[in-house]
């Protein structure tokens, strides 16, 4: 029986005291989950401090980067989520034609280019901040900005209107990243999905040739439920071939950008990379 992952299911539930959560502290980092215990659990305490002060810079970065980009057409990628989180990084949406307007204001504030690739252009500053033409992995594309780009909406950051997915759109999205790219599934991919899964979804899913991922969280979720599986679910080697096989077989966008991948496949950096992504627990 895999029970770790549902008792962190179900303290999230009831936010239990501390002292019978501490040993699931980890599980909760791991899974994307962290402040969202530390707050259920009303832990206090250097590591509570560091995460919402973290979030704190978070938010205000958003806020700041949103008024500065409002005349955009932008949205905000993988931001919106079911629970109270640290993001690694920010990922922003844009089209190609914004892209050298938006590296320059970066810049003037401060942020520093440390990675250029056909779809996705790295900043470093006081947070790390991708930006994106499509939503890729190795030069592969899994879904069409351009796309994605008509599922925006306004929401209201620490004061400041700014744009992110629908929440169709982040559901989709946040499968086809845990799948395609980082070959990891999280509580917190599943409880975001869990929470705005509805029709429109799934047909916003299957348009965009994702719905293999979408069902793919969807099966885990369920299995972890009965106790069958502990998240995070690092997906085998057999499972990611055949799912992104399959996207690429099906979705001629993604085909398109078979040549980049070609491309890519002489980076000295590759076979570490995967070996990392192989091995790594969590990300």
């Amino acid at each position: 029986m895999h029970d770790k992952t549902l008792r962190l299911i179900e303290a999230l539930r009831l936010g239990v005291d501390d002292a019978s959560v501490n040993d699931l502290l980890t599980c909760a980092m791991h899974n994307k989950m962290l402040l969202e215990l530390l707050r259920k659990a009303n832990i206090l305490g250097p590591k509570r401090d560091s995460e919402e002060a973290k979030y704190l810079e978070t938010v205000r970065f958003v806020a700041n980067f949103g008024e500065i980009l409002k005349d955009f057409d932008y949205s905000l990628i993988k931001f919106l989520k079911a629970v109270a989180y640290v993001p690694s990084d920010i990922d922003l949406l844009l089209p190609v034609k914004d892209v050298p307007k938006v590296k320059r204001i970066l810049e003037r504030y401060g942020f520093a280019q440390i990675a250029k690739e056909p779809f996705c252009v790295s900043f470093k500053g006081p947070i790390s901040v991708d930006v994106y033409i499509h939503p890729c992995v190795a030069n592969l594309i899994y879904l069409d900005g351009s796309q994605l780009l008509e599922h925006t909406m306004n929401v209201k950051i620490d004061g400041v209107t700014v744009k992110t997915l629908s929440t169709d759109a982040e559901a989709v999205i946040v499968a086809a990243h845990a799948v395609y790219k980082e070959h990891l599934i999280t509580l917190n991919d599943c409880l975001t999905v869990k929470k705005w899964l509805r029709e429109d979804v799934i047909r916003l899913a299957v348009e965009t040739k994702t719905d293999f991922a979408l069902q793919k969280l969807i099966t885990t979720f369920e299995r972890v439920v009965k106790g069958q599986l502990e998240l995070p679910l690092r997906l085998g080697p057999a499972s990611i071939m055949g799912l992104i096989g399959s996207k690429v077989i099906r979705d001629s966008f993604t085909r398109s950008s078979i040549n980049q991948v070609i491309m890519n496949l002489g980076d000295s950096h590759l076979p570490g990379e995967i070996s990392t992504r192989i091995r790594r627990i969590t990300y």
